[in-house]
């Protein structure tokens, strides 16, 4: 595993299909995933109240951070995903290897199967 597999990863299972499949429909998406399933797999820094309450904000955050580049993989494939404003930070988490491994394998592909399964998200 090296950054550019876990990033190629990133985008095909989580900004391609939360920007088809999730966005405008963000209520059935979050009662499809609670928000516990998504966030037990990061180090929460910083996140407005809001981000932490429902699992649709929190992706909305990431996917920004992915989809915009301002994300870091160390030397240890430690992760650091960032989102804000201009100039601002109100979104940092990181998340091991093995754990954005095990995220994407859950939300992921959740996420990915929504085209073929459109009942997941309604």
């Amino acid at each position: 595993m090296n950054p550019a597999y876990i990033a190629s990863l990133l985008y095909c299972l989580l900004v391609v299909p939360r920007q088809l499949f999730v966005e405008g429909k963000e209520d059935s998406w979050d009662v499809q995933v609670p928000f516990g399933t998504i966030s037990s797999q990061f180090t929460i820094k910083t996140a407005a109240p809001n981000i932490l309450q429902k699992s649709s904000q929190f992706i909305r955050k990431l996917r920004n951070a992915v989809a915009h580049a301002r994300f870091e993989v160390d030397e240890n494939l430690m992760c650091v995903f960032y989102d804000g404003p201009p100039g601002v930070v109100d979104f940092e988490v990181q998340a091991s290897a093995d754990n954005l491994m095990n995220f994407l394998s859950v939300v992921g592909s959740k996420l990915a199967n929504l085209r073929s399964s459109p009942s997941l998200v309604q």
